[in-house]
């Protein structure tokens, strides 16, 4: 394999990595591309909301879907949306927050 080659490979490598660290679930549906945070709590209140996903998280994960969308050109079309899903009490509550940020 070239240099080339082998720098792209890694590229892709450093890429997938970023994205699987950062966005827990890419998800396609119609002409939707969702970009979701998956959350986890005992008891849920605002605060933990807050905290959990800050501008900080928000940040990270937006500039990694725009990494993901460089990489996926075939996404660009598609309407994008950032959602969030919290889970709570052992998994029996889900809140689903669509266009949450």
């Amino acid at each position: 394999m070239n240099k080339r080659l082998k720098g792209a490979e890694g590229e892709k490598k450093a890429i997938k990595k970023l994205i699987d660290g950062e966005i827990d679930i890419i998800a396609l549906k119609n002409d939707t591309l969702a970009f979701v945070e998956v959350k986890v709590f005992d008891s849920l209140d605002r605060e933990n909301l807050e905290y959990m996903i800050n501008s900080v998280k928000k940040r990270h994960i937006v500039n990694t879907a725009k990494l993901y969308l460089m990489n996926n050109a075939h996404f660009m079309e598609k309407h994008k949306r950032f959602d969030v899903i919290l889970f709570q009490n052992n998994f029996t509550q889900v809140h689903h927050f669509k266009n949450a940020f």
